[in-house]
């Protein structure tokens, strides 16, 4: 089975994950084109493990030598420089691994709660007082990649605010299906992921693209907990009509997606959904810095 193939077949199997009733779906995926594939392919990655899984391997190790790097975020009207990071080291037992090529492969599992992610990462995550606190039904994803020496945690729908009716539902085929409901009394029209972000050794300076079609807004310190935020909105690449922008809700994409990032202590947060700047900023200064 060739790449397009399995492509096509988890591309399926992603409209089965979803109820497309009304309300609006699944996180908001807006991106570029380029950012559409590439996103496609870690998806498929992903439901790999889940679904066929990948071949076993011992452990990541990466060592950071005390090495600092930047990230350099690229919008579409501005550059963000997050300079001077320092590189956190990591060593991850049980994981799997997708691809063959040494130094161009991806480290993947999951993790059933904060906790035991910090535990083997050695790192610590900010506690948010207004984020979910039930179990993740498939966990909390780690991904690892070799080539960069960059690891991410992804923590899906991980706000949801005011959104009526949140449901999560493991359906017959062991597929997670999303439901809610968000209308014009509902602050949130979906629901917001987060993501942390950390460099584990040496290497180059590492360039994100992901926000090329996001707007620089402004940058927010919170007054709570001293937290300097960039927060950023989607600019469409055309103006979309009523029918247009009700489309790409059913299919999970708005055209109103927000992001905020910051730094804490090396790791890189990024928040990700459709909700007023406003509820951005009560999430940044929800977060707890001891």
């Amino acid at each position: 089975m060739n790449m397009k193939d399995v492509r096509r077949q988890f591309e399926d199997m992603e409209v089965q994950q979803h109820d497309f009733t009304t309300d609006v779906m699944n996180r908001i995926q807006i991106r570029s084109k380029k950012r559409k594939v590439r996103l496609r392919i870690a998806t498929i990655a992903i439901a790999l493990i889940i679904t066929i899984g990948a071949t076993q391997f011992q452990h990541i190790s990466a060592y950071a030598n005390s090495i600092y790097r930047n990230i350099a975020i690229r919008l579409n009207n501005d550059m963000i420089i997050l300079d001077d990071l320092d590189s956190i080291p990591i060593e991850i037992k049980d994981v799997n691994w997708l691809g063959h090529k040494k130094g161009n492969r991806a480290g993947v599992k999951s993790y059933a709660s904060i906790e035991e992610a910090e535990e083997e990462l050695k790192i610590n995550i900010l506690t948010n007082s207004i984020s979910r606190s039930d179990i993740y039904h498939f966990g909390i994803s780690f991904m690892y990649f070799e080539n960069i020496n960059k690891a991410e945690l992804s923590f899906s729908n991980h706000f949801i605010g005011d959104l009526k009716g949140f449901k999560e539902i493991i359906t017959e085929e062991n597929n997670l299906r999303i439901s809610y409901t968000a209308d014009e009394t509902t602050l949130y029209q979906s629901p917001l992921s987060m993501k942390i972000t950390f460099l584990t050794g040496i290497g180059r300076d590492f360039e994100n693209i992901d926000w090329e079609s996001f707007d620089f807004e402004e940058k927010y310190i919170s007054s709570t907990n001293g937290i300097a935020a960039y927060l950023m909105k989607y600019v469409p690449e055309f103006e979309l009509n009523e029918d247009q922008t009700a489309l790409r809700a059913a299919a999970g994409e708005s055209a109103n997606a927000k992001t905020a990032l910051f730094v804490h202590e090396n790791l890189l947060y990024t928040i990700s959904g459709d909700a007023p700047f406003e509820e951005f900023k009560r999430i940044v200064d929800s977060f707890i810095v001891e």
